[in-house]
């Protein structure tokens, strides 16, 4: 905070226009919250290995690879489009369009990424079968966080286009390792336990993003509503 606090003082004392005061910031708080987000996300990765293990552990990021890939093809370009769209909407007013290109960016990358989610679950149990190991419920957890990490990843680009940079990268970057960190340690407090599994950290893990994604979609509805509504009256 007290970096962002300096940050703040600095573009006033050399007196940047607003516009270019409001990049700076930004540009600042972003890069402050990645840099905190990469000593806690490796954290996290020592937390794992330490209690998985070496096979557990790689076979949950190999899941977790997978993942991240199938929903960088299911958001079919949109975070990409939104950060150039939304700015333009919000310039020209035009709020139907707006809310239009929000709403149904999210529908059709929910549905192309549900599909390719359903797809990998198949072909996954498929090798799973072939190759004799009991991995299914890891399979289908990944198989749901294929919808999860895209419709994650298009709110967030939604979120940078309001330029709400701070909403957009402190659940992934922040509060989804830690919470997992906490699942995982919560785990190892269990009686009994001397090791965690993959597929449980997974579970655990899909909890969280489907908690953070129902709190970021609450919150980009009530943000909508805030331009849209009081620019319509």
């Amino acid at each position: 905070m007290s970096l962002l606090i300096s940050v703040q003082n600095s573009l006033k004392r050399y007196e940047l226009s607003a516009p270019l005061r409001a990049i700076a910031f930004g540009a600042g708080v972003a890069f402050a919250l990645q840099l905190f987000g990469k000593v806690i996300g490796y954290l996290l990765q020592i937390v794992l290995a330490r209690w998985m293990g070496p096979a557990e552990y790689g076979l949950f990021n190999y899941v977790l690879a997978w993942v991240a890939v199938l929903a960088m093809v299911g958001g079919m370009g949109f975070p990409e489009a939104i950060l150039r769209f939304v700015p333009e909407y919000r310039t020209t007013k035009e709020w139907g369009y707006l809310r239009g290109v929000v709403i149904r960016s999210q529908q059709f990358t929910l549905l192309v990424s549900t599909i390719l989610g359903v797809l990998f679950v198949v072909v996954a149990l498929w090798f799973n079968k072939r190759a004799g190991t009991a991995n299914e419920w890891l399979i289908y957890s990944g198989g749901l966080l294929v919808p999860i990490f895209a419709s994650f990843n298009l709110i967030a680009e939604t979120f940078r286009a309001f330029h709400k940079i701070s909403v957009a990268y402190a659940p992934r970057q922040i509060l989804e390792p830690l919470l997992l960190i906490g699942a995982v340690l919560g785990l190892t407090l269990l009686p009994g336990v001397t090791g965690i599994r993959s597929t449980e950290v997974l579970i655990a893990d899909l909890f969280i993003f489907l908690l953070l994604l129902s709190l970021q979609w609450s919150l980009l509805r009530r943000l909508i509503r805030s331009i849209i509504e009081p620019a319509a009256n």
